[in-house]
């Protein structure tokens, strides 16, 4: 009746502020936090991906160094490989984060359990792994980090034509 519904009602606007408040934290402002909130709000709205899943990749991105203001940008490119793959955002984010910060120590590597992750996601191929790998091999970690965000690049678009189909519409 109404009085569940007035619960429910309460318990997503409870949900809300706690994600919200999450993101103020992690950007250390409040007011940041709130803005980046309503971006993602707006971004779900025309996006397959429910908030809470969008604000869950965020902080990922967030705990691995990119900025509030590289937020929409990254998650674009994520999500639209995300909902091609049929993969969860916030996995795609957790390992773009790994790579993120793999890239940036150019004595090292980047860990092999990385690339094939993106593998068996189907989001990498496996001659792009191979690039991938000979460029950390030669210490372009970077490169090979701009290289990857090339390869997600080919799903561009993935978002809208999955909240084109019936269950995205739901």
């Amino acid at each position: 009746g109404v009085g569940a519904g007035i619960v429910k009602s309460i318990g997503i606007s409870a949900a809300r502020e706690t994600l919200r408040t999450q993101l103020g934290s992690l950007v250390n402002d409040a007011e940041r936090g709130a803005k980046l909130f309503k971006e993602l709000l707006d971004f779900s709205d025309v996006t397959p991906f429910e908030v809470e899943p969008l604000v869950n990749a965020s902080k990922q991105l967030l705990a691995f160094g990119f900025t509030a203001d590289e937020q929409k940008d990254k998650l674009k490119l994520l999500g639209d490989a995300a909902s091609t793959v049929g993969q969860d955002i916030g996995d795609v984010a957790f390992w773009f984060g790994r790579l993120k910060a793999a890239s940036e120590d150019t004595g090292k590597v980047i860990d092999a359990e990385i690339l094939n992750r993106f593998t068996e996601m189907g989001i990498l191929s496996a001659k792009t792994k191979k690039q991938l790998q000979d460029l950390s091999k030669a210490g372009k970690n970077g490169e090979a980090f701009k290289l990857m965000e090339k390869e997600l690049s080919k799903f561009e678009g993935g978002m809208e034509k999955l909240s084109a189909t019936l269950n995205g519409l739901i």
